[in-house]
This record gives structure tokens, sequence and C-alpha cells, in this order.
């Protein structure tokens, strides 16, 4: 169920995180990451983390997201960029044709590591 107006929606409604600091699997839950909304939720948590050293290695999971706001894609480079810095990487998966295109459009998909699946950015950020 959608918060109210003027109800902020809490980050274990929006994402699951799994794993440990090594590596760490992000699902996110809601498929629409808009700005003043769920997007603000998710990236506050992810960069949050990453600033406190809660994990190194993220694969972050797309296969229930819709829609993405710019301002969310802007937080995930924070966010790549931050974990780089720390020593890690981060490898997204699960993109609908969609949010393909619109990595793409936006000349994401060479900034980020795009896997198909689960498995794939596994093996993928492994070998980083």
């Amino acid at each position: 169920m959608a918060p109210l107006a003027g109800e902020e929606q809490h980050s274990d409604e929006l994402l699951e995180l799994e794993g440990d600091q090594a590596l760490t699997v992000v699902r996110i839950l809601t498929p629409k990451l808009y700005s003043g909304g769920a997007a603000d939720v998710v990236g506050r948590e992810l960069l949050g983390g990453a600033w406190a050293g809660k994990f190194r290695n993220l694969l972050i999971d797309f296969t229930r997201v819709e829609v993405v706001s710019s301002a969310f894609l802007g937080t995930l480079v924070v966010l790549q960029q931050t974990l780089r810095r720390q020593g890690g990487a981060m490898r997204i998966f699960g993109l609908h044709e969609t949010l393909e295109q619109v990595f793409q459009v936006a000349r994401l998909r060479d900034v980020f590591g795009i896997d198909p699946d689960e498995e794939a950015a596994r093996f993928e950020i492994q070998r980083q």
C-alpha cells in the first residue's frame, strides 16, 4: 500500500539487503523510484551505508524497477564513485528493456557494469 500524502516510506519497505560487507546484494522492491519519494529513501540508505563502510561491493537488483528519476541515476553515479574510492565496486542487474534504453540514452551503460542477472553480476564483480 502506498503511503498517504505527507507520509514517508521506510527503507525496509523499499529495499532488502543481503550478504555481508564484502558483497551485498540490494534488492529494490518498489517499481517506481521518483525524486521526493522512494528514490530519496533508497538513495539515502545506499549512500549512508557506503559512507559508513557497511558495504564495499554492491550488486543492485533492478528486476522489480520500472521507472527511475534522473536524480536517482545521479545518486547511483555518486554511490559508484564512493565505493571505488573505498576500493569497492558496484554492478547493476535485471534491467527491463525500457530501463536498458534509459541507461543507454543517458550514456550510463559505459559508466556502470550492467549484467542480465544476479549470477552474471556475481561473476563479473569477482573478476574486478
